[in-house]
This record gives structure tokens, C-alpha cells and sequence, in this order.
């Protein structure tokens, strides 16, 4: 088993869309940033629904998706500082149709090996895509110490569950939370619920560039 200090780059995922896990994402780096000595770095790496930034009054003038491009050179002037605090995010604005090439690009490499080398006293949270959307949950937590995997209450089957954490083997789960959020911003994440894991639409209006 690996020890706290170990686990420091840590994804947040779910086995199906809507369950609330960039909702869970967000206040878990918000709660670690406040309670710890510690500064939290919140990643988007949910390329083709990013939604964190939105969740905060902030804008930023870069964001991951331009890195992963080629656009940007260092990846670093994508990272925004959340007021005064000890919390901040990697942005994904644009929303990204061909995902899974840039999540095997050598960039992306470049990219988890620069944030596993940072200070120690960073811990780095990655909000993932649903597990069941496509590959990118299981090609991004290849690169992780661990993932939480957020469960809805009274919505996610315990197969669904077991499913999940098989796709996403050998990566370990370090933690599961259930979730009973209900309304509000992630109303608007825009999956459907038209095919028996949501997945009908994921990233239909992303864009390829």
C-alpha cells in the first residue's frame, strides 16, 4: 500500500457522466488548499467537457488544450491562481473532439512528468472524464498515483462500479465518494442520459482544434 506522502498526483473520475465528480473535484482542491499547509494545483483534464473554470468567477488567457497543441510552449503560463489562496487550476476552455490524440502526445508526457517533479508540498488533483465516455480517464490515470472514483446516489449500479475500476486497472482506487448533489452548475455538463451510460453525446459539440 502507498503511504500519504506517495499519493500526490490524484484523479477524480466517475464510472458514468452527471454523477457530480468535477463538482466534487473542485471543493476537494478548495478543502485541501484551506485545511493544509499545502498548495493544491486542480487540472481539467477533461478535454471534451472541461467545466471547472466555469465554476469560478475568474478568466484566464491560456488554458491546457492550447499546450497540448503545440500553441503554447510552457504549460505553466496556463495556471491560474484562485484569489489569494493556496488553490490553483490548469484550465481546459476549449472542448476537444480528438482528445485521445493529445492525451498520448509526447506533450502530455511532458506535461505529467513536469507536474510529478514538482515540490513536494504540491499535492495536484486531475478531474477526469467519466470512465465509460471514452479512453481519456483510463490513458490520464495511467500517469496518477491513485484515483477517487465519485458514485450517485441512487444512480450508479454496483456493476457499473466494478466495471469502472476494471478499465481503469491497475491504476488504484485510493478512495470512493458518495455522492448526493442535486441541481445547480453541473446541471449544465450537457450529458445525456439517452443510452444506458450517458454517453450518447459526450463531446459532439467539441471542437477539433
Amino acid at each position: 500500500e502507498m503511504t500519504d506522502s506517495e499519493v500526490r498526483l490524484i484523479g477524480v473520475t466517475s464510472a458514468t457522466p452527471s454523477a457530480g465528480k468535477s463538482f466534487v473535484s473542485l471543493n476537494m482542491a478548495a478543502a485541501l488548499s484551506k485545511i493544509t499547509d499545502r498548495k493544491v494545483l486542480l487540472c481539467d483534464f477533461d478535454l471534451r467537457r472541461g467545466s471547472i473554470l466555469d465554476a469560478l468567477d475568474t478568466s484566464v488567457p491560456h488554458d491546457v488544450s492550447e499546450y497540448l497543441r503545440g500553441d503554447l510552449p510552457d504549460w505553466r503560463a496556463a495556471v491560474a491562481r484562485i484569489a489569494q489562496s493556496d488553490l490553483y487550476i490548469l484550465p481546459c476552455i476549449k472542448r476537444m473532439r480528438k482528445s485521445g490524440e493529445l492525451l498520448t502526445s509526447q506533450r502530455f508526457e511532458t506535461l505529467m512528468a513536469d507536474l510529478r517533479a514538482l515540490p513536494s508540498e504540491v499535492t495536484v488533483i486531475c478531474d477526469l472524464p467519466p470512465a465509460f465516455a471514452s479512453d481519456d480517464a483510463v490513458l490520464t490515470a495511467a500517469h496518477l498515483d491513485g484515483y477517487v472514483l465519485v458514485v450517485e446516489y441512487g444512480r450508479n449500479t454496483a456493476k457499473q462500479v466494478r466495471e469502472a475500476m476494471a478499465m481503469l486497472s491497475p491504476s488504484p482506487c485510493v478512495g470512493t465518494i458518495l455522492n448526493r448533489y442535486r441541481g445547480g452548475f453541473f446541471d449544465a455538463y450537457g450529458y445525456g442520459y439517452g443510452d444506458p451510460y450517458g454517453i450518447k453525446n459526450y463531446g459532439a459539440a467539441g471542437s477539433d482544434k
